[in-house]
């Protein structure tokens, strides 16, 4: 996927838990491995279209669980680097 962000969590239950959420609401998201380069506590991160930015705030905030941040991947040169963004 081109032009994502990701979630990151503080653990592997708050990821599922959200996953779950998402994935019944029809959202293209995905489990992937957390970048090293964002965080080392949560294993499971949640990758999500750019594009759905809006509406996937909105729900982690009605959700209630508790996420660590999001960031935006973004292509540097011929490396990926993640940008926290504001929620």
């Amino acid at each position: 996927m081109d032009n994502v962000c990701i979630i990151v969590f503080y653990s592997s239950s708050a990821s599922l838990q959200l996953f779950k959420i998402l994935k019944d609401k029809r959202y293209k998201v995905n489990i992937i491995a957390t970048p090293c380069s964002v965080s080392s506590s949560c294993t499971r991160a949640i990758e999500f279209r750019k594009q759905d930015f809006d509406i996937i705030v909105k729900e982690i905030k009605d959700s209630g669980i508790e996420i660590k941040a999001v960031y935006e991947k973004v292509l540097e040169g011929k490396r990926y680097k993640y940008i926290q963004v504001m929620i």
